[in-house]
């Protein structure tokens, strides 16, 4: 009797036990099935990068794998090494990419968004993959050298891999970006642009006194007749032609001191010798000798305004005053009243008439191709041109140049520069990483 007893209350025990296993199981395995088909799978396009947010944020975390207290020491560490080395490190935490390989994925990723100074391509790509349970590594051209492969593998197997195989990303992800900015910053590494920045005018005034104290004393005469000659050609067009208030005043309007400023070692110690000249010496003898009249010789030649210039003005003056196609002053004596007229013509849509030779016939009619270029004689064009002042009406024609003959090379030149234009507006479109490119190099570990 007792046998059957727990016999029985062993079969009880036993389809109690059968029925809770039933349940419990049924429910992780519908609750399997439902993370199974939620979780997001991204594809390269798909990743959101992080500069689109902020210039100080550094980590693509969409599905929240990391913590934002470590997400923000991440980016402060990152902020750093960037303001220091120009060094652009680009975190990416992702549940899934599907079936693509995590360091195909982190190459294309890399390349999609630019990742490093595009003089420099030192950019940095560390991509974790959760589903997959990989961490990749990506480097550019320019942190080959101090992030070689090995170095990649031994950061991720000491730093990184122990905690991610605890489940613990944020530990991991942390004390792995800090391993790469020490060895970072302990190594020789120096930016191309930040380098040729900073010491511009260093390097730049060292090589010009390196160069001049080895060369000969024939090149020193050289460079002082040089400076000379500059000198004196800026110092006569600063000298009116005559003693004439028009010819001064021409030299007011026209004379730049500088001119086209060219610094280059010959010629700028010249310019700057003759506007310093000019500034203060020369400019105020030709400011009194504009004010001289040229009839009592009286310092009283003075402006005359708007309002009482106008009505001296002729039709046809008065015309190309209105349109600005060209400059008309009149000064006038005010001791014996002599009226000096000064015009100077200026650049503009405006042509001169045949007709009335006012600056006022204006193209009213696009340009026509009457007659193609080819590659052995030049097209033909014309276009309608209208006088404001006297209503002539003429046709116009101008040659269209000969077309240049393709090179063998040039379809191959326009895929490289589309290619090139295509990545390059890919990476500004997708953020603010400064267009560098990934040299393949990295590496990748399970946990």
């Amino acid at each position: 009797m007792k046998d059957k007893t727990q016999k029985s209350f062993r079969g009880i025990a036993r389809t109690l036990l059968l029925v809770f296993c039933y349940a419990f199981g049924s429910h992780t395995f519908a609750l399997a099935l439902e993370h199974e088909q939620t979780v997001e799978t991204y594809k390269v396009t798909d990743v959101p990068n992080p500069r689109n947010e902020s210039s100080s944020n550094w980590v693509s975390n969409p599905n929240q794998i990391l913590d934002e207290s470590y997400v923000w020491e991440i980016n402060n560490m990152l902020s750093q090494l960037e303001d220091s080395l120009s060094i652009e490190v680009a975190i990416v935490a992702l549940s899934s990419i599907g079936e693509d390989i995590p360091a195909e994925f982190a190459h294309k990723l890399f390349e999609h968004w630019g990742i490093g100074k595009k003089a420099d391509d030192n950019g940095l790509l560390i991509l974790l993959v959760l589903d997959q349970r990989k961490v990749t590594f990506a480097t550019g051209y320019g942190l080959e050298g101090v992030l070689p492969d090995a170095l990649c593998f031994r950061i991720q197997q000491n730093e990184m891999v122990p905690w991610f195989r605890k489940n613990d990303f944020d530990r991991g992800m942390t004390e792995g970006v800090r391993a790469v900015t020490l060895v970072l910053y302990g190594s020789d590494y120096e930016p191309v642009s930040q380098s040729t920045s900073d010491n511009y005018w260093k390097s730049a005034s060292n090589t010009l006194w390196n160069f001049l104290a080895n060369q000969s004393p024939m090149l020193w005469i050289f460079l002082i007749l040089v400076n000379v000659l500059t000198y004196r050609m800026k110092v006569n067009k600063a000298r009116p032609k005559d003693g004439s208030a028009l010819a001064a005043i021409k030299v007011l309007t026209l004379y730049s001191p500088l001119g086209c400023l060219v610094l280059f070692f010959p010629v700028w110690p010249a310019l700057i010798a003759a506007s310093l000249w000019y500034k203060f010496y020369q400019k105020q003898r030709v400011i009194l000798q504009s004010k001289t009249c040229d009839s009592c010789k009286a310092v009283a030649l003075q402006l005359l305004s708007n309002e009482l210039a106008t009505p001296l003005l002729s039709a046809s003056e008065q015309m190309e005053h209105k349109l600005g196609s060209a400059i008309h002053r009149i000064y006038q004596c005010t001791s014996c009243g002599w009226i000096l007229r000064y015009k100077s013509v200026v650049g503009s849509e405006y042509k001169m008439c045949n007709q009335c030779h006012t600056i006022a016939s204006k193209r009213i009619s696009p340009w026509k191709t009457v007659k193609e270029a080819t590659y052995s004689d030049a097209g033909l064009e014309v276009a309608d041109y209208l006088c404001l002042m006297c209503g002539d009406k003429k046709q116009a024609t101008q040659k269209i140049p000969r077309k240049t003959p393709p090179n063998s090379d040039s379809p191959s030149n326009s895929h490289s520069s589309s290619s090139s234009s295509s990545s390059s507006g890919s990476s500004s479109s997708s953020g603010s990483f400064g267009g560098g490119r990934s040299g393949g190099g990295g590496a990748s570990s399970s946990f």
